[in-house]
């Protein structure tokens, strides 16, 4: 069998969920991955191990806050959310919204308290020579205990995600089988051409078009 693309408002419902779990999913093996670093408190902070680390935190971070963004793609389905939110309760909740003010002030803005640059002159404190300029700053990591509370959140979300795939599938499947045998068969192939240039100027879908993915899920949510 191969794998054939079908368009409709339910294939495309169909990636964004996808598309969701996949990044909840990779921010599970970068969050475990990252455990097996030592802490940032514990490493020179030019070693390969802390250099790493400094390296997947915003990495984490933007993955997670995209997760949940109203922008190209449908955001994760927010009653899905509400529920996974009410069984888990307390702290990874918590942490949650941490994580969204988080990527909005620490991968937006490169002025904030997660990223902070101190520059100054040495004085020597006899003479009051001057001597070179200097300077330290402040990256934020991710600590052991943060990343195990992202670990859980993005598991439990993405496993939420099951179930709204496999109704969503069964919309496509049941679309499908409209079609007579030789009209499915002469579907295009799915294809992901990983060497293909990518413009990042029309990379993008356009807004308008979103809105309208948008309006047509929620009447598919209300008629359901």
């Amino acid at each position: 069998m191969k794998v054939k693309r079908y368009e409709s408002d339910a294939m495309h419902q169909l990636d964004d969920l996808y598309g969701i779990q996949y990044d909840l999913r990779m921010i599970e093996m970068w969050t475990e991955l990252a455990k097996d670093l030592p802490e940032p408190a514990k490493t020179p902070p030019q070693s390969p191990e802390a250099l790493m680390r400094m390296a997947m935190t915003p990495g984490i971070v933007i993955t997670y806050r995209r997760c949940f963004n109203k922008s190209t793609r449908l955001p994760y389905p927010q009653e899905v959310m509400d529920s996974v939110f009410e069984r888990m309760a307390g702290k990874p909740v918590e942490y949650h919204h941490n994580l969204i003010a988080m990527a909005d002030k620490y991968t937006a803005h490169s002025v904030s308290e997660y990223e902070l640059v101190r520059t100054g002159v040495l004085i020597d404190p006899d003479s009051g020579d001057i001597g070179d300029i200097e300077g330290e700053q402040r990256r934020f990591q991710l600590s052991d205990e943060r990343l195990f509370d992202i670990y859980q959140l993005a598991k439990a979300l993405a496993d939420a995600l099951i179930e709204p795939i496999l109704t969503v599938g069964g919309k496509v499947r049941e679309e499908v089988k409209e079609l007579s045998p030789t009209e499915r068969i002469a579907l295009p192939d799915v294809s992901v051409d990983l060497d293909a240039p990518i413009d990042p100027n029309t990379a993008r879908i356009g807004r308008e078009a979103y809105k309208r993915r948008v309006q047509r899920a929620q009447e598919e949510l209300a008629a359901d």
